[in-house]
């Protein structure tokens, strides 16, 4: 909603980072490239509807630390391209500490202002430009204090939200937020 407001201006730039240690067991500990096929695929979903657009090019690399319990690549480094907005994603599913939420970290940098995702907060801090002070030929930029968004509480949530859609769907031929063929644009 911030983002969709105009508030901070045009996304200038994303940035994704996510780091977990997760210990699954089973099928995920053979996937050639774990965290990209199962886990980052939810990210590049979200990169697809924060920015409207599909990617137009993406470039990166994988590998498995030496640590890494997981037979494929377990971390990965891509830079995409949306629209012309870069967004680079940093990942890896053994990491050795400091994890972030399983949504990510998140950092929007707009024209007026960066919204970041901490920890499943939202903070926004806007822009501030000085004029030169006397004595000094460059500006300072200056920000606003970083203020912590108040998450939107819908009628619906996580199961019941997707049963509703669901069932909207069925009785009224609504289409749902999220559809299968539209998922294909993300693998």
């Amino acid at each position: 909603q911030v983002l969709q407001s105009g508030t901070l201006g045009k996304i200038g730039a994303v940035n994704v980072e996510f780091y977990k240690s997760p210990h699954f067991g089973g099928f995920r500990d053979t996937m050639p490239y774990p965290l990209i096929i199962d886990m980052a695929i939810h990210q590049f979903d979200l990169m697809r509807y924060f920015l409207n657009s599909d990617a137009t090019s993406v470039f990166g690399r994988s590998w498995n630390p030496a640590w890494s319990w997981f037979e494929g690549d377990a971390s990965a480094a891509l830079l995409l391209n949306f629209g012309g907005i870069p967004v680079a994603f940093e990942g890896s599913w053994c990491a050795t500490g400091v994890t972030t939420a399983w949504n990510g970290h998140w950092r929007f940098d707009c024209e007026h202002g960066v919204l970041l995702l901490r920890d499943d907060q939202v903070f926004v801090q806007m822009r501030q430009v000085e004029s030169p002070q006397e004595g000094k030929d460059f500006y300072e930029t200056t920000f606003a204090e970083l203020t912590l968004i108040e998450p939107a509480r819908p009628q619906y949530a996580n199961q019941a939200a997707l049963l509703h859609e669901f069932y909207q769907a069925v009785t009224s031929g609504h289409k749902p937020g999220t559809i299968c063929q539209d998922n294909l644009q993300s693998l």
